[in-house]
């Protein structure tokens, strides 16, 4: 491969790169939304079966237990992102 060659490969590869970094970027960014969904729904479920037990219960420790799992699941998922 000559020098122009490899020159408009290397200038081709450096347009390309902020291309797919942004169209990344956006993905990701849907992902992170998704995710906040889901853990809002997550959250207002287990709130949900926390206030039902909760009713039928006189307040046992493992029902606050239930919460504080839920939610450090949902911590260690917000981590793993």
């Amino acid at each position: 491969m000559n020098f122009e060659e490899e020159f408009a490969s290397m200038k081709a590869t450096l347009e390309r790169i902020p291309e797919e970094s942004a169209k990344k970027d956006a993905h990701i960014k849907r992902q992170e939304e998704h995710i906040v969904k889901l853990l809002k729904k997550l959250d207002k479920g287990s709130r949900a079966s926390s206030n039902s037990e909760a009713s039928e219960d006189d307040g046992g420790s493992e029902k606050g237990g239930k919460p504080q799992n839920d939610s450090s699941l949902s911590s260690m998922t917000t981590k793993q992102i």
